[in-house]
């Protein structure tokens, strides 16, 4: 920590919703304290020395996409967050393998991907960004990574290749699965669909779409039960 705060972008992965995103705080060390949350409006009652923080009552508080600790010589501190979850493609750089129009690409080597082993990506779908166009992988050839997809692209020049994928495909690849919980992946499907309904001024489809993937959002809403106990609240300290 600096000057008694830790920047939300110090942490190891990006913050989901900022503040929000913040579950706990630890002060480092076996005989470390856990540090309450406080509201900036309880600032001020740290000018009275019963409630004032202490090394056996540390304090914290979020502000400006900062975590700062009372007393402020604390050291360092172990933070529980929620993060933002890995985005639900694997991206990588290929190069072409053929002519135009082409089925094949090379898969460059080196890039965290289980490249021993042939067919490992048959089935999968990928992402051209380069044309803007979605195929389907037919066979894959570990020795040299010639990839054969369908239906052929207008070509596969230094390129970049999102592979798509899910828990739903049973496949199981190492590198290309989504890290978001499976249970949450049919909800961004639902979602997925009422913005394609309103792209397609179907809006009714749209809404009810969307009301259908808000009722589950509420459902496990209603199933997250907060801290509770003393100190747990500013107003009640």
């Amino acid at each position: 920590m600096t000057s008694g705060y830790l920047a939300l972008s110090e942490l190891t992965k990006t913050v989901l919703n900022g503040a929000e995103g913040i579950l706990k705080v630890k002060v480092t060390g076996a005989t470390g304290k856990y540090c309450q949350r406080i509201d900036l409006e309880d600032l001020k009652k740290q000018e009275n020395t019963f409630l004032a923080a202490s090394s056996e009552n540390p304090l914290y508080y979020v502000f400006m996409n900062r975590i700062y600790v009372l007393p402020s010589t604390t050291a360092t501190i172990d933070v529980w967050y929620l993060r933002t979850p890995a985005d639900m493609f694997y991206l990588l750089n290929v190069t072409a393998y053929g002519v135009t129009p082409a089925t094949d690409f090379e898969i460059t080597s080196g890039q965290g991907t289980n490249e021993t082993d042939d067919d490992t990506y048959n089935g999968l779908i990928v992402y051209s960004n380069e044309y803007q166009s979605y195929h389907i992988v037919t066979d894959y050839v570990a020795s040299n990574g010639q990839t054969t997809v369908s239906p052929a692209s207008a070509g596969f020049g230094a390129n970049t290749i999102y592979f798509i994928s899910n828990e739903y495909d049973g496949l199981d690849v190492p590198g290309v699965q989504s890290e978001l919980n499976y249970s949450l992946h049919e909800l961004v499907v639902t979602m997925a669909e009422a913005e394609a309904w309103a792209m397609d001024s179907q809006l009714k489809r749209a809404e009810a779409a969307m009301e259908a993937a808000n009722l589950e959002i509420d459902f496990l809403n209603a199933r997250y039960v907060g801290a509770q106990g003393i100190g747990t609240k500013g107003d009640k300290r």
